[in-house]
């Protein structure tokens, strides 16, 4: 079994208030199919570094929209410099888009509204969706409600993680209004 692990952050600030490069991670939650448990990283730059190193360890890293947000935000830099990065990212997200002929790195809500996790994860799955919004994800930081803060990431992790074990075996993904993306069971680019 390869090592693959599936990856979620929350941030401090929302991306309206900050720069992508300039937000900083309050906490992420990795899944590990290798070793079957979950991982909790806070804001700290041990957990920080603790993180990459995690993630460089990986030879196949599952996000749902990672390479945009996630990754930019844990290297605090565009990853597309990074070829070794690159090569192991599997960004459930953008494997969408592309299946509907979509750009992975613009959004148009009206293209590309009806493929967010919490549409794709009741669709697919038949789940009742995510467990709140990513945008509330910084409030909790700054009230110091860690609990909710990490059970928020651990959700999306794990419908993420549900969504990829899906999508290996079956190929596809479904969104909202029974929408169908064809993602193919090869995460490989």
């Amino acid at each position: 079994m390869i090592d693959h692990i599936v990856l979620d952050i929350e941030t401090k600030e929302l991306l309206k208030d900050k720069e992508l490069h300039n937000l900083e991670m309050s906490c992420a939650v990795i899944y590990s199919f290798k070793e079957d448990k979950y991982s909790i990283y806070g804001d700290t730059k041990g957990e920080l570094i603790d993180l990459k190193g995690r993630i460089a360890e990986a030879q196949r890293v599952t996000t749902w929209g990672g390479w945009k947000f996630d990754l930019p935000v844990i290297y605090r830099t565009d990853v597309n410099r990074y070829s070794w990065l690159e090569a192991k990212s599997d960004d459930l997200r953008a494997r969408v888009y592309i299946s509907q002929q979509l750009d992975p790195m613009a959004y148009d809500p009206n293209l590309h509204g009806g493929w967010s996790l919490d549409n794709v994860a009741k669709a697919t799955l038949g789940s009742e969706g995510k467990s709140g919004n990513g945008t509330g994800a910084p409030a909790l930081y700054k009230q110091g409600l860690w609990g909710r803060l990490l059970d928020y990431c651990m959700q999306d992790v794990k419908l993420t993680k549900e969504l990829v074990e899906f999508s290996d075996k079956h190929g596809y993904l479904l969104g909202r209004n029974g929408s169908y993306a064809s993602v193919g069971k090869d995460w490989t680019r």
